[in-house]
């Protein structure tokens, strides 16, 4: 079963990774509609475990990515056409480096296959 998920960026490492294609279990907030991927910010709520294939990433102002590398200090987001941009996830988060669009939100949206295990 496919599903559509929310993420969005937290900041300081806690976000997850994601790749599209990759079989993974997601931390995700308990009865949140749209089912929403948990950050380890957000603490004090129920949390549900989601085994699942991630099928795509988007968002709305950078299109279709390929994945999103959330380790380090910078966050590197790859797009569909293998362009990479680096985003500051630390001392000013949200800030792009060296690319030409500055996003207004860090809200994406995750297409996801259940699995059921």
């Amino acid at each position: 079963m496919q599903k559509l998920c929310k993420y969005r960026f937290y900041w300081y490492e806690l976000d997850p990774a994601l790749k599209v294609g990759e079989v993974t279990a997601l931390s995700c907030i308990q009865d949140s509609n749209p089912l929403e991927i948990h950050s380890g910010f957000i603490s004090g709520i129920p949390i549900v475990n989601v085994n699942c294939k991630i099928l795509s990433i988007y968002h709305p102002e950078l299109g279709y990515l390929e994945d999103i590398d959330t380790a380090g200090l910078e966050y590197c987001l790859t797009l569909t056409d293998g362009r990479k941009l680096k985003v500051e996830a630390e001392e000013e988060p949200g800030k792009v480096y060296s690319f030409p669009i500055q996003p207004k939100a860090w809200d994406f949206q995750v297409l996801i296959e259940k699995i059921e295990k």
